[in-house]
């Protein structure tokens, strides 16, 4: 965990481009216990020069800004 957020009781942190990631950071989550509030700040912009794909094959937009929420 992550604690440079001040005011923050809590941070968790992972990469969200790797379905493994967004797996270990949903094992986190559900580790700590059950929560007043999320704040889901994960994206990435959409003008990437050329389509970037994630380790499976997916865009890597749609596996961040979508998938991963």
């Amino acid at each position: 965990m992550h604690t440079d957020a001040p005011g923050a009781a809590l941070v968790v942190i992972g990469d969200l481009t790797y379905r493994e990631e967004v797996l270990q950071v949903a094992h986190q989550v559900n580790a700590l216990g059950c929560f007043d509030a999320v704040i889901h700040n994960a994206a990435v912009g959409d003008r990437e020069p050329a389509r970037i794909a994630s380790p499976e094959g997916l865009a890597h937009v749609f596996s961040i800004n979508t998938l991963a929420p």
